[in-house]
Order: structure tokens, then C-alpha cells, then sequence
């Protein structure tokens, strides 16, 4: 095996020998502390049959002496650098710093090093030196001991180097603001920013629409990218980066704004999808979601065969009604377009069965008034033939009595309803009595002693004097042995 050769580039860098062994060493002029100069490695071996190879390799070089502190490793233009020489005793045996010379040198962003020199003041120790950093850019000491009389030579320590960097906040969003939706993340960014170590990048949402809670989420551990999820349809949001720094009391800020118009988003128009043949099935946009300046169309896209049932739209066409007049399933569509022109449709299918319930026949004349103030009750009675009549009169239960409705005066605005405790009805839910509003629709569901379940929509008003009560609207229908047949 061929005996191989090392060598560096000179005159930067030298191979020496000590003790057997060899070793790299640098011995051209330190100006910076990260790279003075690099080295190339280079190793040649001549095989038997007299071929010559070669490999080289390229170090980076890193020359300091540890006997040079820096009180700061990054720094802020402004900050005040203190450099102590460490050594404490002078190789002449001279403490005291005889004989030394200090230079500062500034690496800018131009990588050309300059001699700033003149900026480094002395302190009460001659061991130590001070300088404020004024530019952007690396700081670096070299401390030079003149060799003692009747010696040639002198030796250097170099420090380590201190960045200074100018602290700046950029912050970008995405995606454009013509691309945000509702409930959909918009990425703050600020990884572009120039953060010194030690500082830290806080968030906040400084300007949010109305109705809005939405807060900054972080989305990594050293806060320099965070999202907010909008959670209103339109409006303007700001969002500010804030560099908080340890040698400032203020933080650097930088804010980003965006103002957006969602897409709309159509949704069911109604969340009962299940009816009977006759009922009224109402439409809106409760489940659906748009910015202002929206326009909406309702679309009866699908019908039962032979079905003449037709949508009627309010007049700011928020709403629509349907009145299912046959059995079988029916398609509502519902299109929202914002004032930009972007669309959004949902079609929402019902179903509407023939029920076996069967209506009752209203034997009373409405409405039916008790203003006496006498106490006494408006009874409700359902007989045999499924007549259903009101009567303003005494509490006394009769063979087709269903129900007793006992007002409040005006003020209080509701009124008691009694079941005659099982004999020959009792409601379904209520024990024994419910508490009603005026002017409201109630469905009252009931149970004959013979099994047989009754359904009763009831609207009434009170009167002036305890007691009164006026029953405007009373329908009815009886449906057999389950109220599942009730429409």
C-alpha cells in the first residue's frame, strides 16, 4: 500500500508535525472571526504501478482565543458592547495590558471588513474596552501584545464576533383577500422579519367586523406564523405583529389588513322534511349563510304528478311557502348569489303523506267570549260524532267534556287549560294542566278514555277581569289509535 502526502492551501494554511502526529494550522491574517480563510485538505498517494491520486476536502475555519470576551453574542444598533481580556496576567509578566494595542473591526452587510478602531473606548480597567454598535453588521476585537524588548514578534487574540441586527417586522397574509371565506384559515407569515435571539413575535387582532370574536392562533412554536379564522360572512379585520425585544421597552410593530366578502353558502331551507297532505311547509334562510347585498331565489324544482302546488315568496324573498296538495315528494331549490356575482345553491327534498286523521267539525260560532267576569271557564267538548264545540260556562264535566280554558286578565297575558282528569279526557303531555300565551297557536293533543287520541289547535286572548278569556281559532282532528297519524 502507497505511503500517502498532505497538504493545505498555502500560504493561508500550513501542515506542521508535532510529536509524530500533523496538524492543520492557519497562519495568515485573522481580519473576521467566522472565516478568516477556508482551507482546502488535500491528500496524494502514488499507487505500485506509479498512478497518482489525490482527494481534497474544504474546511471552514473558525479562529477566536477564548481569552477575549464579548458581554453580548447579538446585539441592537445602539446597544453598548463590553469586551474583557481574560488572560490576567501578561506573557512579559507584566499585568495591566503593557504593551497591548486594541483594534475593532466591522464586517458589514457588504462583507468588505473596515477598521473601527476609533469607536473602541477604554473603561476603568485596562484589561477592558467598550464600544457602541452603530452599524448593522459583525463586531469583532483583536487585541495585539507587542513582543518584550530584545524579542521579536508579537501575539494576537482575536473574539468571537457580535451581530448586530436591525430588528424589522414583515408580515404577509394568505390567501388574497378576494379568496377568503368564512371559517376558512388565513395565514399570518412573518418568518420574513429579521428577529434577534431573545425576542419574541406576539399577536393581535387590533380591528374586527361586528359580531366578530374571532382571536390569533399560533401556528408554530416561535410564534412567527399564526392564523385567524374569520367567523362573520364580510367586513375588515387588522391583525398586528408585534416584536417584543428585551432591551426595549416598546415593541416594533407592523400591521396587515384585509377586508373580504364571503361566498355565499346555501343551506337547507328547512330542517322538517317529513308532512302530512294540506299542510303549509314555510322556507327561510336560517341555515344558510351570505353577506349583504345578497339576492335570493326560491325554485320549486320538483313535484308530485298531477301536484298544482305552487311557492309563494315574500316580498323581500327571504322566505317562501309551500301548501302540499298531494302525496309524494317535492324539491325546494334555493339560490344565494353575492353582490360580486358568486353563486350558491342547496335543493332540499319533502315528502307529504295522506294522514287517516280525520277533522272535527266545529260546532261554534267564533269567537267564543267569557267577559263576565264571573269566574267561570270556556269549555271545550269533542262528542261522538267528532264535533268540537266551545261554551262559555261553570266548570262541569259532562259525557264529550275535553277540556276547561281559564283565562288571566290582560296583564297577565295567558291562561290555564284543564284536562278533565281522564274522564272522559286527559292530555298526552301535561299531568294535569298547562300554562298557555295569548295570541299564540297552541296544539294540544288529547286521550279518550276509549284510546282513541285527539289533536287540537287553540288560539285565544284574555280579557279585562280574572277569568275572561276569547277563543279565536279551535280546530281540531281525531286520529285514531296513534297520534303518529295526527298531520
Amino acid at each position: 500500500m502507497a505511503e500517502g502526502s498532505w497538504s493545505a492551501n498555502e500560504p493561508d494554511w500550513v501542515i506542521i508535525e508535532e510529536d509524530g502526529e500533523q496538524y492543520l494550522r492557519y497562519a495568515g491574517v485573522a481580519r473576521e472571526a467566522s472565516s478568516p480563510s477556508a482551507a482546502t485538505l488535500t491528500v496524494s498517494a502514488t499507487g505500485s504501478d506509479g498512478t497518482q491520486e489525490s482527494a481534497s476536502v474544504a474546511l471552514a475555519a473558525h479562529y477566536v482565543d477564548p481569552s477575549l470576551e464579548l458581554n453580548q453574542e447579538y446585539a441592537l444598533p445602539g446597544d453598548n458592547i463590553v469586551v474583557t481580556y481574560r488572560s490576567g496576567l501578561d506573557d512579559d509578566g507584566e499585568t495591566g495590558g503593557n504593551g497591548a494595542t486594541w483594534e475593532l473591526l466591522l464586517t458589514p452587510e457588504d462583507g468588505e471588513t473596515v477598521d473601527k478602531s476609533t469607536d473602541l473606548l477604554t473603561t476603568a480597567s485596562p484589561d477592558e474596552r467598550h464600544f457602541v454598535a452603530e452599524e448593522v453588521g459583525r463586531y469583532t476585537v483583536k487585541r495585539t501584545r507587542a513582543g518584550a524588548d530584545g524579542e521579536a514578534g508579537s501575539a494576537s487574540a482575536l473574539s468571537e464576533a457580535v451581530t448586530v441586527l436591525e430588528p424589522v417586522v414583515n408580515v404577509v397574509f394568505s390567501p388574497l383577500p378576494e379568496d377568503i371565506d368564512m371559517d376558512e384559515p388565513v395565514l399570518f407569515d412573518a418568518s420574513g422579519s429579521t428577529i434577534p435571539p431573545g425576542a419574541e413575535v406576539w399577536w393581535a387582532v387590533t380591528k374586527r367586523p361586528e359580531g366578530s370574536s374571532a382571536e390569533m392562533v399560533l401556528d408554530d412554536v416561535i410564534g412567527k406564523r399564526a392564523i385567524l379564522t374569520p367567523d362573520v360572512v364580510e367586513g375588515t379585520y387588522t391583525v398586528e405583529a408585534r416584536l417584543m425585544l428585551p432591551s426595549r421597552p416598546d415593541p416594533i410593530t407592523r400591521s396587515q389588513s384585509f377586508s373580504f366578502v364571503s361566498t355565499p353558502v346555501a343551506g337547507p331551507v328547512t330542517d322538517e322534511t317529513e308532512h302530512w297532505v294540506g299542510d303549509e311547509v314555510s322556507f327561510d334562510l336560517d341555515r344558510s349563510s351570505y353577506p349583504s347585498g345578497s339576492s335570493f331565489k326560491y325554485t320549486l324544482s320538483a313535484v308530485p304528478e298531477g301536484s298544482n302546488a305552487e311557492l309563494v315568496i315574500s316580498a323581500d324573498g327571504t322566505q317562501a311557502i309551500l301548501v302540499a296538495d298531494m302525496a309524494g315528494g317535492y324539491e325546494v331549490e334555493l339560490t344565494i348569489t353575492n353582490a360580486e356575482g358568486e353563486t350558491s345553491s342547496h335543493v332540499t327534498s319533502i315528502t307529504a303523506e295522506e294522514s287517516s286523521a280525520v277533522p272535527l267539525t266545529l260546532n261554534s260560532t267564533l269567537p267564543v267570549v267569557d267577559d263576565d267576569g264571573d269566574q267561570s271557564v270556556i269549555v271545550i267538548d269533542i262528542d261522538g260524532d267528532n264535533r268540537l264545540t266551545a261554551t262559555a260556562a261553570q266548570p262541569a264535566v259532562g259525557p264529550d267534556t275535553a277540556l276547561f280554558l281559564y283565562g288571566y286578565w290582560s296583564g297577565e297575558n295567558s291562561a290555564n287549560l284543564y284536562d278533565s282528569s281522564g274522564e272522559p279526557f286527559a292530555l298526552v303531555n301535561p299531568e294535569n294542566g298547562a300554562v298557555l300565551e295569548t295570541g299564540v297557536g297552541h296544539t294540544i293533543q288529547l286521550k279518550r278514555d276509549n284510546g282513541a287520541y285527539y289533536q287540537l289547535q287553540v288560539t285565544f286572548e284574555t280579557g279585562d277581569q280574572e277569568g275572561d278569556a276569547t277563543v279565536t281559532a279551535l280546530s281540531g282532528y281525531y286520529c285514531g289509535e296513534s297520534l303518529s297519524d295526527c298531520p
